[in-house]
């Protein structure tokens, strides 16, 4: 039945060893699912304590595990989403402010409407399948860089180096990217590269961090919460731009449309450089002294939590 299904002429055979190849990549990852471990603090702040220390020994050892199960002993409430949107304590606020910013960032500087519409902004100026081609170039290019980075890099150089390269990056790509569709260059290499060096970039630094970062920062009792809120704003507004990108692109052309992302990307870097202080380092527990008057913002967050 799903041969039948499958069977498109002159395409056909491609969907059925796609299929093929997909799947038992689709299988393998529902069989490693149930290996993945619960987060040990999760598990605690539900009192299953030995669940949670026999989780950290598998993960960083006998001796750490205890260490920190030592400082997460200090019950932390759950808070509503009330404290969420409006906490008290200055680097409560500050925290929350910073990770959300973070998160909307990484999906609304424009790699998620290139990712989507990768192919039809290829398809401007080659043919469709040389803009697939072109397409998995980037797609292949861009997994092996988050593969290094997140691996190697954002725990050797840091959180804010990386957000601080990625974001300038970011913004001198598609600036070129802009001067390139402005000038109506030839797509290689002067529209290709900039693409490219953008996806790239991005993969290098904003991308992996954006997933770490945020959860750092936060205090424990927002935390959940706080990165919820900032996932459903920047799926929100990366959803808005997605549909709006046709529209953009007829009322400014391509040109417009990634000069506007490459502004988004500078405003992004000078926010980071300002505000983002780096969490390496640093356990949960030390973030408030990240952010300037931590002691006195630590106590807020004591009394908040009394």
């Amino acid at each position: 039945v799903l041969n039948y299904a499958l069977d498109v002429p002159g395409y056909g055979w491609r969907y059925m060893v796609g299929f093929g190849a997909v799947a038992p990549m689709g299988t393998l990852l529902m069989l490693l699912l149930p290996q993945l471990l619960e987060s040990p603090r999760w598990t605690m702040l539900r009192g299953q304590l030995a669940q949670a220390e026999a989780d950290l020994r598998l993960l960083v050892g006998h001796d750490e595990a205890r260490e920190m199960l030592q400082e997460w002993g200090r019950p932390v409430p759950l808070c509503t989403w009330a404290e969420v949107l409006s906490p008290k304590g200055t680097w409560r606020r500050q925290s929350l402010r910073v990770a959300v910013f973070i998160m909307a960032l990484s999906l609304t500087g424009g790699i998620g409407t290139t990712t989507v519409y990768m192919g039809t902004i290829f398809a401007t100026d080659v043919n469709h399948r040389e803009a697939s081609k072109l397409t998995s170039i980037i797609g292949v290019l861009r997994i092996v860089v988050q593969a290094v980075s997140s691996f190697v890099l954002v725990d050797l150089w840091g959180r804010r180096p990386l957000m601080l390269v990625s974001l300038a990056g970011a913004t001198l790509a598609l600036g070129a990217t802009a001067i390139a569709y402005w000038a109506q260059a030839a797509m290689m290499p002067y529209k290709f590269l900039p693409l490219l060096a953008f996806n790239l970039v991005f993969s290098f630094g904003l991308g992996p961090v954006s997933s770490i970062y945020p959860a750092e920062i936060m205090p424990s009792d927002i935390r959940s919460k706080g990165v919820s809120l900032g996932s459903m704003v920047g799926r929100g507004l990366s959803g808005t731009i997605n549909i709006m990108f046709p529209v953009a692109m007829d009322a400014i052309g391509l040109a417009g449309v990634f000069a506007c992302f490459a502004a988004v990307n500078s405003v992004g870097f000078a926010f980071v450089f300002l505000c983002a202080p780096e969490s390496k380092g640093h356990s949960l527990e030390e973030m408030h002294a990240l952010f300037p008057s931590g002691e006195e913002q630590q106590e807020d967050g004591d009394k908040h939590n009394a």
